[in-house]
Parts: structure tokens; sequence; C-alpha cells
């Protein structure tokens, strides 16, 4: 759990540049968590959280990996928590998060039937930038659109809940909608 975004994806940065071997990097924005919280029985911090997953070929070889990406964790990326566990259950009880993620953004808009998903990809380089700059675009547009991303290939997803009535012209919510999401293409581009 980190203090901000680019905190967490630093912590990336650092984690790739010293070689330790990420089978899994997924970060969600605080949106995420809190959808997510309130769709499922977890309670998670409502922070910028990062969900790794590690693999080795033995367990001395994991546990090093661990340390390391703990420490560059709290050292590069200032994590406020570094929390680990072992086991299939535990790990795809953790995972939950990321994976019902579409669901808990379209329970996050009552009426919500489907979503925009955006799907962009980015230099590492950039990716707190644009994930950042998405994040304050939804919250400006005053809309419902959790933010999150693979952040070891780069990739940045919002999912934009899309009810009935929004597609009324009057309304104009799902041209805000686009107009993020164009927005978030060009930042891609650019």
């Amino acid at each position: 759990v980190f203090n901000s975004l680019t905190d967490a994806v630093n912590a990336v940065i650092a984690m790739k540049s010293h070689g330790i071997p990420l089978l899994r990097c997924e970060l969600l924005d605080e949106a995420s968590v809190d959808a997510y919280n309130n769709y499922s029985d977890q309670k998670l911090d409502v922070a910028p959280t990062l969900f790794l997953e590690f693999q080795s070929f033995n367990a001395t070889s994991l546990d090093e990996q661990i340390r390391q990406a703990e420490l560059i964790c709290k050292d590069d990326g200032e994590a406020k928590t570094f929390d680990t566990s072992r086991g299939r259950k535990t790990s795809e009880d953790l995972w939950k998060a990321r994976h019902q993620l579409y669901y808990a953004a379209l329970a996050s808009r009552p009426g919500a039937d489907g979503a925009i998903v955006t799907d962009v990809c980015v230099p590492l380089s950039q990716f707190a930038r644009v994930l950042e700059e998405t994040v304050e675009d939804v919250m400006e547009s005053d809309v419902v659109g959790p933010c999150f991303g693979h952040v070891g290939d780069g990739n940045v997803h919002c999912i934009m809940p899309v009810c009935e009535e929004d597609y009324d012209k009057e309304s104009g919510y799902f041209d805000q909608l686009q107009g993020i999401q164009e927005r978030l293409m060009q930042r891609a581009l650019d």
C-alpha cells in the first residue's frame, strides 16, 4: 500500500532495474480499491495498492526476491505497508480484488449494465503520469471510473460504468466518458 500511484510505480521501476522477476504486477488506484471493498467481503486499505506475484525454482530464492522487493517498496516507493502471503487459496483471495474489478466498478454505479473499458500501453517511464492524469480527469469529470494497470508491461485501464439513460444526449454523461477515453488515448500517444 502506497501514498501515491507514483510511489508505487517508482518501486516497480526499481524492482525491474534490480532484476527481480515479477510474474504479475498490478496497481489499483484508490477508487478501484474502494469499489472492490464495497463489492466484496474483503476490506483493503483505500490507497494505491500494488499486487505482486513472484515465482522461483526454490523457497530460498523466492524468500530473497520477496525480501528485496520489500526493501525496494519501502525505500524507493515509501510503501505504507508490505504484506506477504503464501498458498494458492490466499493468493486467489487477494487477486480477486483485480479479477472482479469490472463487476465492482459496475456495482459502484447503480443501474449500470455495461461499461467503457479503456486499454492503452505506455512506456513504464510514463506510466505514473498517464495513470495519475487519468484518475484526475475522472475525478474532475465527476464520473465513476476506477483506474488501474499492469505496471510490468505499461497497460493503463479505466472502467467507466454506463447506464441506459447515459446515452441520452441531454444528459451529456456518455459524452463525458468518451472525452475521458479520448484524452487517455491522446496521453498514450503523446
